[in-house]
């Protein structure tokens, strides 16, 4: 380190300047030499680093890497062990043969400018959960990254084209409350994503930072007050697609420039609300209508040919309602499932003097009726858990041990056969 200090001091003095523009360099854990720069030598932090001259920005003379790499979250340079901190400014400038996933260890705090530019990868980013700063074109038309692009907590501030034509990104992206700046044209051209929310603490969107974004099915916006757009911010947008805004902030949105070009506001309060079909998928749900600020929400349950509608319940299991249609309204995050039952093939004509209570029950009911001689009891995938032999117009059945949901009970007797369902909790 010393003989590395008086040459720096003999430099400046002397006029030199140095052909590199690293500290030292060191061989990754898959091989590819990788240049550093050391950025606090009392704390032992280094930055990732282009090795050429600033103004050159070419690898003649370098080992530019390729294939699949792995950059390390630590690395050794004289026997001091210095943890990395940033990716910095065009470190992997043009390495259109670097492929596979590309993964920002964590630790990085910040991606410099043109980090990335116009690299191979063709796998999944995982960025590290430190980074706070996404510089401007750090992932620059690196359009064979895959699958979702997910922005982590910490960031903070997002760059001018950071992800300018990463075209091959999927899914929703959502940009996470702790971000509070997006430069401009930063997700222009990312055409595969099918779904954007917006964070609380973004002001400001700024010129063409969505253009061509023209895969997006629906955009959500936390925020009471728009944010306030420049110039073309989602030009190529389909103007008709959902745009979920806050409780009563339709008119602001509506009202505000940039946003005003979409023709489809649905306001929605601050929950979640889901619909699904119960294993096996014996039937369909259908929406009626989305619920929102201002209606109530409408869903029906349509069973497949031999199966009946049993009741709604949360993806826990726990019963909500046996009404269908079911009208709710929305007060917290609700995840319904609609679950079916076989009706297996019985007659629908019921004893007209049987009778079961308690229904709903815990477990333990009783059957009532004329000169009943059997009672069976099917689960909701019609079958048979439960036969019990009866002479009397009265037993009790204990379901202590079945699992929760509707059963379907057949009750014989002297007058025939009928059926009634009965509900455990």
């Amino acid at each position: 380190m010393r003989k590395q200090f008086f040459t720096l001091i003999f430099a400046a003095f002397c006029g030199m300047s140095s052909a590199f523009a690293y500290d030292f360099s060191a061989v990754c854990p898959t091989g590819q030499t990788l240049y550093y720069n050391i950025t606090d030598a009392v704390n032992h932090e280094v930055e990732m680093t282009y090795p050429g001259e600033s103004s050159a920005y070419s690898w003649s003379g370098y080992t530019e890497p390729i294939g699949e790499i792995e950059l390390p979250s630590t690395v050794v340079f004289d026997g001091i062990l210095y943890s990395l901190t940033s990716i910095g400014e065009y470190a992997f400038w043009d390495c259109k043969q670097l492929i596979g996933d590309l993964i920002i260890p964590d630790g990085v705090i910040s991606i410099g400018e043109s980090a990335f530019y116009d690299c191979g990868f063709t796998g999944y980013l995982v960025i590290g959960n430190s980074v706070t700063t996404i510089d401007k074109g750090a992932f620059y038309m690196c359009f064979c990254l895959t699958g979702d692009l997910i922005i982590p907590n910490s960031v903070i501030s997002i760059g001018e084209d950071a992800f300018y034509s990463c075209s091959s990104f999927s899914g929703e992206l959502i940009i996470p409350n702790s971000v509070t700046q997006i430069g401009s044209c930063a997700f222009t051209g990312c055409s595969g994503l099918s779904s954007l929310v917006l964070g609380e603490n973004i002001t400001t969107i700024e010129d063409g930072t969505f253009i061509g974004c023209d895969g997006l099915t629906n955009i959500k916006v936390n925020q009471d007050v728009p944010p306030t757009c420049g110039e073309a911010v989602f030009s190529g947008i389909d103007t008709t697609i959902p745009v979920y805004v806050p409780c009563g902030s339709k008119q602001a949105y509506q009202a505000a420039e940039g946003w005003g070009q979409f023709t489809n506001f649905r306001q929605m309060p601050y929950y979640e609300f889901t619909v699904e079909v119960a294993e096996p998928m014996t039937g369909t749900v259908d929406i009626l209508q989305e619920p929102d600020c201002e209606t109530e929400g409408i869903v029906l349950a349509v069973a497949e040919n031999g199966f009946e509608f049993q009741n709604w319940e949360t993806v826990e299991g726990v019963f909500v309602f046996d009404e269908n249609p079911y009208t709710f309204t929305l007060t917290e995050d609700l995840h319904l499932v609609a679950r079916f039952y076989n009706n297996v093939g019985v007659d629908d004509h019921e004893m007209a003097t049987v009778s079961v209570y308690p229904n709903p029950t815990t477990g333990l009911f009783v059957v009532e009726g004329e000169d009943i001689e059997k009672v069976e009891v099917y689960n909701a995938m019609g079958q048979l858990v439960l036969t019990k032999a009866v002479s009397d117009d009265r037993t009790e059945i204990d379901l202590s041990n079945a699992a929760n949901g509707m059963y379907l009970l057949r009750v014989t007797g002297k007058e025939g056969v009928g059926e009634r369902n009965v509900v455990k909790r």
